[in-house]
């Protein structure tokens, strides 16, 4: 259930919301005033500030609601860690194109990666000086750039995977006919072996004489 109504609606305007922002979690020291005593005391309280790319005005400060737990689980993973939340892209410190100063003026805008450039509303690029639309363009090929490289460097290890498959597919075929020819040789020569013993089975069987015993009797009757 919600805590209060104003989570409701922000639940339900969640999908409509800019999930591009870059929140920063901080514990914060908040007055609370006893009702009866009017006795001040400090609670530690959760914020969030969320700003805006390349828009420096655009600051949003308020007390942490759940949902952004969900919205922003890396920066809430990091929070509790108490590290820096990951940078998810290509680092400027990647990008060729840009210059010191740019790279900075790029962070303090909390724009971290090439393809927040890429992705930096027109309105925003002004942010960035006379240089946004050129290192904008600039990004876009870069990152094209590199995952062309991506793409090729997987498509040469499909094409060595694919020789490996072709040369193990004729190894068992040579064996395959290997075997066979083998198999069909000693089948020949049993047949010829068999047809032997029956020829000689034939000619010394009872009541019949082999050609030496012909000899033999024709001599002792001289």
């Amino acid at each position: 259930m919600f805590n209060s109504l104003q989570d409701a609606i922000d639940l339900g305007n969640k999908k409509n919301q800019d999930d591009g922002g870059v929140p920063v979690f901080e514990k914060r020291a908040m007055p609370v005033e006893n009702k009866r005593s009017k006795e001040v005391k400090y609670e530690d309280v959760i914020w969030v500030t969320i700003f805006n790319k390349g828009d420096p005005k655009n600051i949003i400060e308020r007390p942490m609601r759940e949902y952004d737990k969900e919205r922003w689980p890396q920066h809430w993973e990091a929070y509790l860690k108490n590290e820096e939340p990951p940078i998810n892209g290509i680092p400027l410190e990647d990008f060729p194109q840009i210059t010191p100063a740019e790279r900075m003026r790029c962070k303090q805008l909390h724009i971290r990666t090439v393809e927040d450039l890429t992705n930096l509303p027109d309105a925003q690029l002004e942010s960035l000086g006379g240089r946004g639309r050129a290192l904008q363009k600039a990004a876009r090929e870069y990152v094209a750039y590199r995952e062309g490289v991506k793409v090729s460097d997987l498509m040469e290890q499909m094409e060595e995977k694919d020789e490996q498959i072709a040369d193990l597919i004729k190894r068992l075929e040579e064996l395959e006919s290997g075997n066979s020819t083998g198999s069909n040789t000693k089948r020949r020569t049993g047949n010829k072996s068999t047809k032997a013993k029956r020829g000689n089975g034939r000619r010394s069987g009872p009541g019949r004489k082999s050609v030496s015993d012909s000899e033999d009797g024709g001599e002792e009757a001289k």
